[in-house]
């Protein structure tokens, strides 16, 4: 039995979703190329694939000690990203699902939510 409760889910819930029907789980989310950073990201699905990002959370009780405590949380978040694996040589052939899970604890999670916000902030540019 696992101790985390996955809670958010961002991005496409299906690997063969149709990338030209807009994703109802929280906006865009795609795979990118390993090591061919110098091109703008696709979004009509010929190169980058539609992924996803998930976001759990371990109940009170599960860190010990707190039986009782349905409010709070443990000292750990899990982040699971799930994307298709392509490169550089060959950015079209999918070689296959990449799965990576990292947790974090508050001062990283608070580091995230800082960088992200000061992107989120800026006017963006789009390619013409």
């Amino acid at each position: 039995m696992s101790i985390w409760c996955s809670g958010t889910h961002i991005g496409f819930d299906d690997d063969d979703a149709d990338p030209d029907v807009p994703d109802p789980f929280g906006g865009q989310v795609r795979s990118y190329a390993t090591g061919w950073s110098n091109h703008f990201p696709t979004i009509d699905g010929k190169v980058e694939r539609p992924a996803s990002i998930d976001l759990a959370t371990m109940p009170a009780w599960c860190a010990g000690g707190a039986d009782d405590d349905f409010e709070s949380l443990g000292p750990w978040a899990r982040l699971t990203v799930r994307s298709a694996a392509h490169n550089y040589f060959n950015p079209v052939e999918v070689t296959g699902p990449e799965i990576a899970t990292v947790v974090l604890d508050e001062g990283a999670a608070g580091e995230l939510v800082a960088q992200l916000t000061d992107w989120l902030s800026r006017p963006k540019v789009r390619p013409t």
